[in-house]
């Protein structure tokens, strides 16, 4: 398929450090989305006001997607990343890679990323995807098969090796090889919104 891979810069780890989600599971924070942010005029990226893009919104050609900074008593305080979707081929979100030379190189030292999700439940299917050192995409799903927020965790060990597409640049080995260089969330859905707050890499 023609999709291309958005490789965009994320913001550096936020001075607030590391989060517990929960008692003893203490994560190294991604993204929180807790500092000022600007949407673009036609929804298609965040940004910081300094202009270092947070999250980018991809489409194919019969697609749409919106992104939004929504002000809401989120997990991690009190803003979240809305995605609206309507998927005909593709859509998502890209929200990496690290432009501090932090974080990417670390995911090995966890055992898998967490998110915090406010659940509609659509029923709609949703996959992280992960970019590795080798260009190899790997995808691990989950279903909004709940309402109100709810913390989803994905060990790294249940990440698969996408059969469906790979880029032209990937050396396919089967293994997920760290660093990583970029993650995405995409819905698998026809349509749907989703909020997502505190992305961290977690021990469980």
């Amino acid at each position: 398929m023609g999709k291309k891979w958005l490789l965009v810069s994320l913001l550096a780890l936020w001075a607030n450090g590391a989060y517990a989600a929960e008692p003893g599971q203490a994560g190294l924070v991604l993204e929180d989305f807790e500092y000022p942010q600007v949407t673009s005029t036609d929804g298609k990226s965040v940004a910081t006001p300094a202009g270092k893009l947070v999250a980018v919104a991809y489409v194919g050609p019969a697609s749409q997607a919106n992104l939004a900074v929504k002000s809401v008593e989120a997990p991690a305080g009190h803003y979240a990343l809305e995605l609206t979707w309507s998927r005909g081929d593709w859509a998502g979100v890209s929200l990496g890679p690290f432009d501090d030379g932090k974080g990417f190189g670390q995911w090995g030292q966890y055992a898998g990323i967490a998110l915090w999700v406010e659940g509609t439940g659509s029923g709609a299917t949703l996959a992280v995807d992960i970019r590795d050192s080798q260009d190899e995409v790997f995808r691990a799903v989950f279903r909004d098969n709940f309402t109100g927020w709810k913390r989803v965790f994905l060990p790294f060990k249940s990440f698969q090796r996408r059969t469906d597409w790979q880029p032209t640049t990937a050396k396919v080995n089967g293994r997920l090889d760290w660093p990583a260089r970029a993650y995405t969330l995409e819905p698998l859905s026809p349509q749907g919104r989703l909020a997502v707050d505190l992305i961290e890499l977690a021990t469980g």
